[in-house]
């Protein structure tokens, strides 16, 4: 890439994007941007140089199968970006001999929409003739055809085989063509057969420049043969005249003051020419000879690690770091962790410091298992300093939300606690409290109370200290640590005062703005969109992809709050792209929860089932028995999905992430919502009341559910209250419009018109009698099924009610002859129980509070034994289906016809508004409100 872009009149890039990242007692500091921002400018950088020109070009990059993942990862980078630029961008691999490696294949996967690919199944058998006939021999028909069998008309393996004298004298007969899974290994005898006839002494200085590369400099290789190490005397003549024999045979081909091989088979098959202990000694001597010649790190480092023994190892180890440091000044992180690995191999014990370097460069590659167990490592055995490192950074790298952060909590909390281990200094303290703080706020291994304790002492030292980044490193884990339910003007303030002492440094200040926005949106404070805008900038202009990627996700939640779907799936595949080159850990969560809320939002409860049928995108721990719900609403289910509900402990009570649990809340609320369930209703308003003035999302607003108010506002409609539903719903209309919410306003308003529509009539009973009215005419009539279920319908205008609930008076029943709880159900629950007493072991073992999970697994249990018969046999819903549909159709068909004598006017709005069948409804044209 580096002569690509010096081709094209660039500067060597990695230097201009390569910045020091000031180091404290214990290491790197957090400031700046980390390696994986600094590639991406670079990346950038490489963009702009191509996508300026304004005359085309075409770049070609031969032999992908050999390329680095870094260099990959920057051709798959330019040819997303680069479809509109006009440039041609051309690579070449090998798709056998070798099979592309697994970073390859990525590529190409990635590329698959992208790319065209063009497959060379080599020359037919007449251009096989053509490219034999270029060497003057005429070459007949059968022959060129035959050798076309052997090859596969591969080009290369025809000219060798060609050149090698194995089609010479054979036109008599296929001989020479009788195995063709032969073809390799006959082009290497071919060499091989070429270099024994070389005089010994060109055989020998053939195999000393295979060692120094594919490119050989004649002063370079004068003064390898200079020293004793290469085991050839210096001749009479020079190297030219004794290689006189080798380049005749063009196995070597001579450039400008330099030799280079034609192919890199070549030079392998010619480095065998020398026995192991010549090698070893040659590429001592070439490294030797590299380093007067201000060769590249990588260059100098390949020989002496080549040299093995007969270096010491402290030489191949200090030459295994300069080569990983110049990898690292170049962005290449992956060459740089393999550089650090064969330090680490090599050094007779590896030091905490040489074992952390590792780490470090893994974690920047993208290696996150590599790091993870290389910090455990050190970690659990270390002390001081590489025990501080060892911590924070595996506390650094991320850890997935959903996933146990056990262990990095007991190595902060061994850094923190343990004597030998003390940090070094106060703020080294304080940022092992802040970041263990950090880890207990939330989660399976959540202590908040501990989580409240530790961040507060880490704030006061650092006020203390007067530390300013410190200080903005604390009261980041403060945010965190106060980040729930209500909380959003608290951590708005805490927002500000972290911007204000992480001035100057580019991560930080990001962060504190990210804060900021959250809290924002939680307010529903329009403000938003200028910080998000900050956002982007700041992302933009200091080429951070990590942060681009949550810039981008969020831009998709608010522009799918405001109903702008297309908007919001294009930012969505944008983030998820980020997010694929960085390796987020959190890349599918966001990308799943992100699908999820535009499936509610394109087709509603049902829709969203039908996403999570099968196999689904994974979702949160506090949504799965929604999701559930969800998954009955769409196979036709409403009472199983009552069910579930019924038997999951509230959402408040089940959030591991307590900025979750009031998105939890609100889709809990569509789903009681959905099935007609009063008792979910006053339970779900309950808790929901208390954060009226907040809006409901998920995980630093991933997703936006819109305004508590429009939820509290139809769960109270629905619970026959239109005072406290009105004055919700129009709180809520405020605060959608305030941020452009329109999908959420038209909702909340179509809702106050069912409400403040005139009451078009009475349906009341007193007694053993119902007093009717409607246009203006009242009846009185005796009490009948029909009326009650009529009544029903009309207090859930709008909404499904299941006949088998009509039937049953609104008790817990099933669709018809069906299990209460089905397969899938019942397997989710157990599921579920096992989950919850793994948790409860792991509690106990810890000493930790079991009270919520012993509650949780207690309602499961039992609900299953609800739904369970003598000998565990699952029991029935009810009356079957068809029971249900016939006697309540009848029912109400009974009352229509008494009707039509006594109210014929409000006979026909029934009749025409009124829908039976396995699930009944009342939808009239119009809102139509009741005295009920």
């Amino acid at each position: 890439w580096r002569q690509v872009l010096r081709a094209l009149g660039a500067d060597d890039l990695a230097t201009s994007t390569t910045s020091t990242a000031p180091t404290g007692p214990t290491g790197p500091v957090a400031t700046g941007a980390d390696p994986p921002d600094a590639r991406f400018r670079l990346f950038a950088e490489a963009l702009d140089v191509l996508a300026a020109r304004s005359a085309p070009a075409v770049v070609v990059l031969d032999d992908l199968q050999w390329a680095d993942p870094g260099s990959l990862r920057l051709f798959g980078f330019l040819g997303r970006q680069l479809q509109a630029a006009p440039v041609a961008l051309i690579g070449t691999y090998r798709t056998a001999d070798p099979r592309p490696p697994r970073a390859l294949r990525a590529l190409l996967a990635d590329l698959a929409g992208v790319a065209v690919t063009h497959e060379l199944i080599g020359l037919t058998a007449a251009e096989v003739g053509q490219l034999l006939a270029m060497s003057g021999a005429a070459v007949p028909a059968d022959l060129a055809a035959r050798l076309h069998r052997r090859t596969g008309g591969n080009p290369f393996f025809v000219r060798e085989l060609a050149a090698a004298g194995t089609v010479a004298g054979t036109a008599s007969g296929p001989a020479p063509f009788r195995n063709e899974s032969a073809v390799p290994p006959t082009v290497h005898a071919a060499i091989d057969r070429r270099l024994r006839r070389l005089p010994a002494d060109a055989a020998r200085l053939l195999g000393v420049c295979a060692l120094i590369g594919g490119r050989i400099p004649l002063p370079l290789l004068d003064a390898v043969l200079a020293d004793p190490r290469s085991g050839l005397p210096p001749g009479p003549t020079s190297a030219q005249v004794r290689l006189a024999p080798v380049v005749d045979d063009r196995l070597l081909l001579r450039e400008p003051a330099a030799l280079a091989f034609p192919h890199d088979l070549v030079r392998e098959v010619a480095s065998a020419l020398l026995d192991p202990d010549t090698r070893t000694s040659v590429h001592a001597a070439v490294a030797s000879c590299l380093r007067t010649r201000g060769a590249s790190a990588a260059e100098i480092a390949r020989h002496v690690v080549a040299a093995g023994g007969a270096l010491p190892p402290d030489e191949v180890v200090d030459a295994c770091r300069s080569a990983a440091d110049e990898a690292r000044a170049a962005m290449a992180h992956e060459s740089a962790t393999r550089w650090r690995r064969r330090a680490v191999e090599a050094a007779p014990a590896a030091t905490p410091e040489l074992r952390l370097d590792l780490a470090d460069a893994a974690g920047r590659s993208g290696d996150h298992e590599l790091a993870r167990t290389v910090y455990l490592q050190v970690g659990r055995t270390g002390r001081g300093a590489d025990l501080i490192r060892a911590a924070l950074g595996l506390q650094a790298l991320g850890t997935a939300t959903e996933s146990s952060h056990r262990d990095v909590i007991d190595l902060l909390e061994r850094a923190l606690d343990d004597p030998a281990a003390a940090p070094a200094t106060a703020a080294d303290r304080a940022r092992i409290g802040a970041a263990l703080a950090r880890e207990l706020a939330d989660g399976p291994d959540g202590d908040l109370p501990r989580a409240t304790r530790l961040v507060e002492s880490a704030v006061a030292a650092a006020r203390r200290l007067d530390d300013r980044p410190t200080l903005a490193v604390c009261l980041f884990a403060a945010h965190d640590v106060a980040w729930g339910p209500g909380s959003a003007a608290v951590r708005l303030t805490l927002a500000d005062e972290m911007a204000i002492a992480a001035a100057g440094d580019v991560e930080l200040t990001f962060e504190a703005l990210f804060c900021r926005f959250v809290a924002q949106v939680d307010l529903g404070d329009p403000g938003l969109d200028a910080t998000l805008r900050d956002l982007e900038a700041h992302a933009v202009t200091h080429r951070l992809p990590r942060h681009l990627f949550l810039v981008r996700s969020r831009q998709a939640s608010i522009a799918g709050l405001r109903g702008r779907l297309d908007e919001a799936a294009r930012l969505r595949d944008e983030a998820d792209a980020v997010a694929a080159l960085i390796d987020h850990p959190d890349r599918q969560a966001v990308r799943a929860t992100q699908v999820m809320a535009e499936a509610l939002a394109r087709g509603g409860p049902a829709e969203l089932g039908r996403l999570h049928s099968g196999a689904g995108p994974l979702v949160p721990h506090e949504l799965e028995p929604e999701i559930q719900a969800f998954r009955a609403l769409a196979a036709d289910r409403p009472q199983e999905a009552a069910a579930i509900l019924r038997a999951a402990p509230s959402p408040m009570a089940r959030a591991r992430f307590r900025w979750r649990a009031l998105a939890a809340v609100g889709l809990s609320g569509v789903a009681a919502l959905a099935v007609g369930a009063p008792d979910l209703c006053e339970r779900l308003y309950d808790e929901l009341r208390p954060y009226a003035d907040e809006l409901l999302d998920v995980g630093g607003a991933v997703i936006v559910l819109g305004p508590a108010s429009m939820y509290l506002g139809r769960l109270a409609a629905a619970l026959g209250r239109p005072d406290a539903a009105d004055a919700h719903l129009r709180d809520a209309v405020e605060a959608a419009a305030r941020i452009g919410a329109q999908p959420c306003v038209d909702r909340c308003r179509a809702a106050l018109a069912a409400l403040s529509a005139p009451a078009a009539g009475t349906f009341r009973r007193d007694g053993s009698t119902w007093t009717l009215s409607f246009a203006g005419r009242s009846v009185t009539v005796p009490d009948a099924k029909g009326l009650t279920d009529l009544a029903t319908l009309l207090r859930h205008q709008g909404a499904d009610i299941a006949a088998t609930r009509l039937l049953t008076g609104g008790a817990a029943a099933g669709s018809g002859a069906d299990e209460i709880l089905d397969a899938t159900a019942r397997s989710a629950f157990r599921a579920r129980l096992d989950a919850l007493e793994r948790a409860l072991d792991e509690a106990a073992a810890a000493g930790r509070p079991t009270t919520d999970l012993t509650a949780e697994r207690d309602a499961l249990i039992a609900e299953l034994a609800s739904a369970s018969g003598l000998g565990g046999r699952s029991r029935r819903l009810g009356d079957p289906i068809e029971r249900a549909r016939t006697t309540v159709t009848a029912r109400i068909r009974d009352v229509l016809r008494r009707l039509d004598d006594l109210h014929p006017d409000l006979a026909a709005h029934l009749r025409a508004s009124v829908t039976t069948g396995r699930t009944c409804g009342y939808r009239p044209d119009r809102p139509v409100r009741w005295r009920l």
